[in-house]
């Protein structure tokens, strides 16, 4: 379903390797459109890992997917897919907890405001340190 979309937009303040995968698959396999905001610890392994930083190098050369980095800490995941909104909360050992998955349009205009705000105090994800 997520896949599927053709817009995601999402603030994450974790990654791992299985969803990025996915969302490679779906912007570069794919023609889904991404906007993604990250904390800083996650940008930086974006960068560093080289299993993470050949995705995102990918990601980033389609022209679907554009990232921005949050100096702040992003409390839970919040992803707006097309008309679907999901929120995400994990553990204090990254172990996700619950998912909370809407339409009602009450929800997605929240979502809408949080996320254009993070956005908004994010700057633009650099990747010349990427291969």
């Amino acid at each position: 379903m997520a896949s599927q979309a053709e817009n995601f937009r999402a603030l994450l303040p974790a990654v791992g390797l299985n969803q990025l995968e996915a969302g490679r698959e779906a912007a570069v396999e794919g023609d889904q459109r991404q906007r993604i905001v990250v904390e800083r610890d996650v940008a930086e392994r974006l960068r560093e890992r080289p299993h993470y930083a050949d995705r995102i190098a990918e990601m980033l050369r389609s022209g679907r997917v554009e990232m921005w980095v949050y100096d702040g800490s992003i409390p839970y995941f919040l992803g707006l897919y097309d008309e679907l909104v999901h929120v995400g909360v994990e553990d204090e050992d990254g172990m996700p907890r619950a998912l909370i998955e809407t339409d009602a349009e009450a929800v997605r205009e929240w979502a809408e405001s949080v996320y254009d705000e993070y956005r908004r105090a994010a700057r633009k994800f650099e990747s010349e340190r990427l291969a």
